[in-house]
């Protein structure tokens, strides 16, 4: 009786640090219903506790929990493999004078960019100023909450801290990485180089699809990103890498 409860206030605390985590995360407002996801598994930690608690875990058949279990190791051993390939992009650098440099857009607010996208800026920012040759793509639409297109709101920034408008080409068509990466691509002439400015926790995924999309070899521009939104960030990458791999 004394393990179960144990096992049942450990679940039960789980539930409530993700239920917490996921009122921080839609704080923040980004547009996204990620936050749902740790309101889900609050619920999945508050039954499994009270099954726990109660003892109907114990009277759950053999079969069944083997199933179960089962499941959770598979799940469990596929996201510490995608997990550990996201990690494996964030200390990577990108060679200098590169020909061309991609940045993936991200939420615009009508005060200006989110803090994800200030991040992304500030790096291609850091970039094109220590390679004077290389030109930027900014790439991304107008999603409905944002007061206009992802693009020029990246443009507008970059020039205003100095960088010159024609190192700088609009793509405002993109809604999804996919398709930043893709309508980029079009822009480039064939052979150029490319680096992809975009978040570490994204960075992965991201170079990921420019060589699905014919991009031989893309070069990692790291982003920082704020720490207290990491496990939110890691796990949606796990399930868009996920995703891009089986589709």
């Amino acid at each position: 009786m004394l393990l179960r409860t144990i096992i049942a206030v450990l679940l039960f605390l789980a539930a409530l640090a993700c239920i917490k985590y996921s009122f921080t995360i839609m704080a923040v407002g980004s547009g996204s219903k990620f936050f749902i996801f740790w309101d889900v598994c609050g619920v999945i930690f508050i039954l499994l506790g009270i099954s726990v608690f109660s003892g109907f875990f114990s009277h759950i058949p053999t079969a069944l929990k083997a199933v179960f279990f089962s499941l959770a190791g598979i799940l469990a051993v596929l996201f510490a493999v995608i997990v550990s390939l996201i990690y494996s992009s964030y200390k990577k650098e990108a060679p200098k004078d590169l020909d061309y440099v991609i940045v993936l857009g991200a939420q615009v607010k009508p005060d200006g960019p989110s803090v994800v996208l200030s991040y992304r800026l500030q790096a291609a920012l850091d970039y094109l100023q220590s390679n004077p040759d290389t030109k930027c793509i900014v790439s991304g639409a107008q999603g409905s909450n944002e007061p206009c297109t992802e693009a020029s709101a990246m443009c507008d920034w970059l020039t205003s801290h100095g960088i010159e408008r024609d190192r700088i080409i609009l793509e405002e068509k993109a809604v999804n990485t996919r398709q930043n990466i893709s309508y980029s691509k079009e822009f480039i002439p064939e052979g150029s180089s490319i680096g992809i400015v975009t978040n570490r926790f994204h960075m992965y995924r991201a170079l990921f699809l420019c060589r699905k999309f014919g991009i031989a070899d893309p070069q990692p521009v790291n982003a920082d990103s704020l720490r207290k939104y990491e496990p939110n960030n890691v796990v949606r990458e796990f399930f868009g890498v996920l995703k891009d791999w089986i589709f």
